[in-house]
């Protein structure tokens, strides 16, 4: 009996490898300064580790070092969005260090964490600790991190550890997934486009509604009335900053005058604008901005005339009189000069009637319907700006 019992010991032991460098699993539990407790499995090979969030939304995170590469993948998708050292997302295990990477470490001893053994570092100067971990000589891998940040911390710990028992297609990416961008990416381009995008520097006029990059040199001039409820944006999508100073007029009359700055990206202003008011001028005297300018009827003021204006992403539902015949006029207005692409669905007694459109800038479409339209849906897929107009 104890040869059946040492014979069975020993095929388990045999069995079973320590966690070792390059080689583990584990759990890894954040608690971060602002409260939150992120929980993930992570699984360490070589160079490279895979997290998988317990938020399956997230998918899971392929980082691989040696390639400067991770991979954020949506196996529900069959996607993955790459992404770069640049990415804040690139590498989450070890991001607090690379943030603390302007103090020098300071190691301040070893210690024996759930039977690993562990160095401890300290990053921070006189004032004040930034950054501490304890790194195990065992797997060449922090367990305990900890961040310090106005006056909070935020925690990492890395548990329940086993050797690695997945094979080494479990950090790759299968090859029918298909990659997508990252809304990082999404926004730098869409900085970058607000960087080389043309932009007004002259003095203009513009009629509800609109949308147009104003820069330095600009004098806008935008007529207001009381038939309509008028809501004017301006918005520093850069990192630079932005100044202007806005007048609202009655008629010749000055009721106002305000200089306003905008000192970086995502800053917007919206100014209130009294009833009497007749017009309103924007001159710009710094950087670059982009106005917006919509409107809706006033309490139940008729006008022939529905307007709107939306850019890509941009959808509405205009609500038709079925009781009377229907003329829109599509107008593409991007000042790029970049094609819009966008789709437009009416419904009507006889069912949907939908369409896909092409316009480029300046181009116009026009559409009748006889009566009977109840709804009119329209929408950009991609690209440029549009102008909406409904007669009935």
């Amino acid at each position: 009996m104890k040869k059946i019992i040492f014979l069975v010991l020993l095929v388990f032991f045999a069995c079973t490898r320590p966690a070792t460098k390059g080689d583990f699993e584990g759990t890894i539990r954040i608690d971060t300064p602002n409260g939150d407790s992120l929980f993930a499995d992570i699984t360490v090979t070589g160079n490279s580790y895979r997290l998988d969030f317990s938020d399956t939304e997230s998918g899971y995170l392929i980082v691989d070092k040696d390639k400067g590469v991770s991979f954020n993948v949506f196996p529900e998708e069959s996607s993955f969005v790459k992404l770069t050292p640049a990415n804040p997302f690139y590498d989450p295990v070890f991001a607090w260090e690379k943030s603390a990477n302007a103090f020098p470490p300071v190691f301040k001893g070893d210690t024996t964490i759930n039977g690993l053994t562990a160095k401890h570092y300290a990053y921070g100067d006189r004032r004040a600790k930034v950054y501490e971990k304890w790194v195990s000589l065992e797997l060449d891998f922090p367990i305990i991190q900890i961040f310090y940040a106005e006056g909070k911390k935020g925690t990492m710990r890395l548990t329940d550890i086993s050797s690695n028992t997945k094979g080494g297609e479990y950090l790759s990416i299968p090859d029918n997934f298909k990659e997508k961008k990252s809304q990082v990416e999404m926004a730098r381009q869409a900085m970058q486009a607000e960087l080389s995008g043309p932009a007004v520097t002259e003095q203009m006029e513009f009629d509800f509604p609109f949308g147009f990059r104003i820069a330095e040199g600009a004098k806008i001039t935008i007529p207001l009335s009381t038939k309509w409820n008028e809501s004017v944006m301006l918005i520093n999508h850069l990192p630079d900053t932005a100044a202007f100073t806005l007048r609202i007029y009655n008629m010749q009359e000055l009721l106002s005058e305000e200089k306003q700055i905008l000192p970086k990206a995502n800053t917007s202003f919206s100014p209130k604008v009294p009833d009497e008011a007749t017009s309103m001028v924007i001159e710009m005297s710094r950087g670059k901005l982009k106005l917006h300018g919509e409107r809706e009827r006033q309490g139940n003021e008729e006008d022939p005339i529905e307007r709107d204006y939306f850019i890509s992403g941009g959808k509405r539902t205009f609500w038709l009189n079925p009781s009377r015949s229907v003329n829109i006029t599509l107008v593409g207005d991007s000042q790029d000069s970049e094609i819009t692409n966008l789709v437009y669905r009416v419904t009507d007694r006889d069912g949907v009637k939908e369409e896909n459109l092409t316009l480029k800038d300046g181009q116009t479409k026009k559409l009748t319907f006889g009566t009977g339209a109840k709804s009119f849906v329209c929408g950009i897929e991609r690209g440029g700006g549009l102008v909406v107009m409904i007669r009935q």
